[in-house]
């Protein structure tokens, strides 16, 4: 239909048009109304549940700077141990052990005219048994602390590992749903264009 043709309507025609325009319109918006609602709720839900993931693997981060710090004991503990595989342990233990042996088989070269452990040196002895009892209690407790680091470390690490895979997994599920919904929509534009086109 020309454009003339359409000034030489009446008003009870143009609604007449206009109602029968409606008719063929409307139930093409209808079929698709409610599944994009649907889908809409759908990308929403996902998003939220998006929002609630990062701030889970934010909690898990702080979780995981929590389980880090160490309390005093263990501190020293972890210091003592790096201290006895070191080379600083094995110079300092030269050095003493060669003190305590030319102070107690020479003690006049130090002005003391007895010495407090003669040879076979039982008390340097009875020292350095104590001394290892003690030095591996610190680097057993030192090692426990480490395998029980390293345990929440790799449960924290399984946590995030599986909320990224959730993450990715919802997001490329939400990006294919929101590219199908603006399909859907270009299509339905398309279609009443040319439904507009055929009219005129």
């Amino acid at each position: 239909m020309r454009p003339d043709a359409f000034e030489k309507m009446t008003r009870k025609e143009m609604r007449v048009l206009d109602s029968a325009e409606r008719n063929v319109v409307d139930p093409e918006m209808k079929k698709t109304e409610r599944a994009d609602e649907r889908q809409g709720d759908a990308l929403v839900d996902a998003l939220d549940l998006l929002d609630h993931l990062e701030d889970q693997k934010v909690r898990l981060e702080e979780r995981e700077q929590v389980q880090e710090r160490s309390r005093f004991s263990e501190a020293i503990a972890d210091f003592i141990a790096r201290f006895s595989g070191s080379i600083w342990f094995v110079i300092v233990h030269i050095l003493w052990f060669s003190f305590w042996i030319v102070l107690n088989a020479h003690p006049e070269l130090f002005g003391v005219s007895s010495s407090f452990d003669p040879f076979p040196f039982l008390f340097l002895t009875l020292t350095v048994s104590l001394e290892a009892i003690f030095l591996s209690t610190f680097i057993l407790i030192s090692q426990n602390r480490q395998a029980t680091h390293d345990r929440r470390r790799d449960e924290i690490d399984f946590e995030r590992d599986r909320l990224d895979l959730k993450v990715d997994t919802l997001a490329a599920k939400t990006i294919r749903e929101a590219t199908v919904k603006i399909s859907k929509i270009e299509e339905q534009l398309d279609r009443i264009e040319k439904k507009l086109e055929k009219k005129k």
